[in-house]
């Protein structure tokens, strides 16, 4: 399992600054914070690297499935389309630009009648990833029936930065088993079971 790697909090750039423990009011919106440095949700705080850091980061430790599809992947975030999918160009010059769909999540929908914090979700997606560089890693399964890349999403290498755990910590996507993908179930349940019990995001807006 996943551990914990928390950071102490720096000074508010954007948003509403969340309480770390107990509930949140109606009004206070999701508990998350986004700038150029760093993204706190819930209690996780991902201190975001220079595009060089990033480059330097061994693909081969991060997090993945024990029998991954694939080698780890260095992308670039060309268009977020919501909470759990993106396109991203792989930067090595090989292949061509990819739709993923995030592993081990599953944010409310946007499209049609969006349902309740989907656009909170695609929000936070969207100035998290957008235009970042990032590392992509696999599970057994590469594919969904979609076509999409199944891949866990790294910010960093710091267990924080794990970009499933950002939205599951702040209340904006719940767990989402696919075949054969379920590494990190555990980890990413008890993330989802804090912001639950903590009343974040959708788990205190929607019914």
């Amino acid at each position: 399992m996943l551990s914990l790697a928390l950071i102490p909090m720096m000074s508010q750039v954007a948003c509403l600054l969340p309480q770390t423990s107990g509930s949140l009011d109606a009004d206070t919106g999701p508990a998350v914070v986004v700038s150029d440095v760093r993204v706190l949700s819930g209690d996780l705080v991902c201190m975001l690297p220079g595009e060089a850091d990033v480059r330097a980061i061994d693909g081969a430790l991060l997090p993945a499935g024990p029998a991954p599809c694939r080698a780890p992947e260095l992308v670039r975030v060309t268009r977020v389309i919501d909470g759990d999918t993106f396109d991203a160009w792989p930067m090595s010059g090989l292949g061509g630009a990819e739709s993923v769909r995030i592993i081990g999540v599953n944010t409310p929908e946007t499209y049609g009648a969006p349902q309740c914090w989907g656009p909170e979700a695609a929000d936070f997606a969207e100035q998290v990833l957008d235009l970042r560089l990032l590392w992509l890693t696999f599970d057994h399964d590469c594919e969904d029936d979609f076509g999409r890349t199944l891949a866990y999403v790294h910010l960093s290498d710091d267990s924080a930065c794990f970009f499933e755990r950002l939205l599951l910590r702040g209340g904006l996507a719940e767990t989402m088993t696919f075949a054969e993908t379920s590494t990190f179930a555990d980890t990413f349940s008890d993330d989802a079971r804090w912001a639950d019990d903590a009343e974040i995001g959708l788990w205190q807006a929607c019914d």
